[in-house]
């Protein structure tokens, strides 16, 4: 059994797919059973965000191969009508673990060290959990990301500053006006991510506020602490056009804006500028809304060139972070392969076990009987030391390349999968 990933992200899928693939919180848990359900996926788990989609498993080593990661990931979507193949990676192995580490960490996203997936990833294990998808193998591996990701935030600067999706919508709003202060600010969903970036346009000066929020109670307690006003969410489209800037963060099934309900207020506003910046995952805004005159709509990927701004600033702290997942990943595969190779280790044990106890029945007649104890004894002891060489091999090189092929060689020799050859 080898630990698997499977997927997609923004260094492999514009936008426009990963919004194809994107699982909600409403889909996870039939996406979920899918998986359990599937006899080449032993435990499982999905991590489905605005910038990536992907399978966390444990399969059969045989099954490890493009013709089963590709159907597995398929699987996932009744019509999914795009060639979804060249935009996934499939790791194995050692390459798996150091991945998942490299996500939580926040070493793979758009934004640098950005502290958000880390949440993303608990929330996804917890789901996996619930659903019970998740074994030992999972369970071990999630809770050393837990460590892993904690001891980088802890004893590497890769967490200093602020980088994220929401600091680069604002740092994007600054680069298109030069007086913040002067704006007034739609926020459209006041989760986490809303919440965030509606903080990030208070500290640098706006003060003139709408949120809206589908829950408007919610969305009036963050209004508040910004000294701005609630607008319940089915008024949405009767305030469009008091706005400069309007930022969502819902990422709903369905689009909230489209490109006629802003046709009709650019009217309403006599074709003054509005900027959106489109957050959600999958998208809020009609891309279509871009080719009204004077509309201008950003969306994740477009915020890349802010992003990439901040990089250099973190990626000096990003090699000791490196440097302690490859420590944790090696770890972690010594424990793993030590797991593996135990049965293999039980069952050579047992096939000498099995050989010397035959011979002794084979032989009892010619032995007396005070010589029966001392050739039990001398015959357990040849055994041990038979067995001594090979299987310090295997546990010293477990997990690696070597120590797999070992295993399997001893197995094919020695035929361990073959119970019909017990005691011969």
């Amino acid at each position: 059994m080898r630990i698997v990933v499977i997927g997609l992200s923004h260094k492999t899928a514009p936008i426009s797919v990963r919004d194809r693939v994107m699982i909600s919180p409403d889909q996870i848990e039939h996406a979920l059973d899918i998986l359990k359900n599937n006899v080449d996926t032993k435990e499982s788990l999905i991590l489905s965000t605005c910038n990536r989609t992907e399978i966390y498993a444990l399969m059969p080593r045989k099954c490890i191969t493009d013709t089963v990661a590709v159907p597995l990931f398929r699987s996932l979507y009744e019509k999914l009508d795009i060639e979804i193949e060249e935009y996934l990676y499939n790791f194995y192995g050692e390459k798996a673990i150091s991945h998942l580490f490299r996500v939580s960490a926040g070493l793979d996203s758009l934004a640098l060290g950005e502290p958000q997936i880390f949440g993303q990833v608990k929330n996804a294990y917890t789901f996996a959990v619930r659903n019970a998808n998740t074994g030992p193998i999972l369970n071990r591996l999630v809770h050393k990301t837990f460590e892993v990701t904690k001891n980088i935030r802890t004893n590497t600067g890769i967490g200093e500053g602020t980088t994220s999706i929401g600091f680069a919508a604002v740092e994007k709003t600054q680069q298109l006006f030069k007086n913040l202060s002067e704006l007034k600010i739609m926020v459209i969903g006041a989760g986490e991510t809303g919440e965030l970036t509606a903080k990030h346009f208070y500290r640098r000066g706006v003060r003139h506020f709408l949120i809206v929020n589908r829950t408007y109670e919610k969305g009036a307690v963050l209004a508040e602490s910004l000294e701005g006003s609630a607008i319940r969410f089915s008024r949405l489209n009767e305030f469009l056009h008091e706005v400069d800037v309007v930022v969502s963060c819902v990422g709903a099934d369905d689009l909230i804006i489209t490109r006629d309900h802003v046709s009709k207020i650019m009217k309403a506003r006599k074709n003054r500028q509005l900027f959106f910046i489109d957050l959600g995952a999958p998208r809020d805004i009609d891309p279509g809304t871009r080719e009204i005159k004077n509309v201008h709509v950003f969306n994740i990927d477009d915020l890349k060139d802010v992003v990439d701004s901040n990089y250099a600033k973190r990626k000096k702290h990003a090699g000791k972070a490196e440097s302690i997942i490859e420590e944790e990943t090696r770890d972690f595969v010594n424990w793993y392969g030590t797991i593996n190779v135990l049965p293999t280790i039980r069952r050579l044990q047992e096939r000498f076990e099995d050989i010397r106890k035959n011979e002794i029945d084979i032989n009892r007649k010619k032995l007396n009987g005070s010589n029966l104890d001392q050739v039990e004894l001398l015959t357990r002891s040849i055994v041990k030391k038979l067995l001594k060489d090979p299987i310090l091999r295997l546990k010293e090189y477990a997990g690696t390349q070597d120590g797999i092929t070992d295993a399997e060689l001893l197995k094919r020799i020695f035929k361990l999968d073959d119970g019909s050859q017990k005691g011969r």
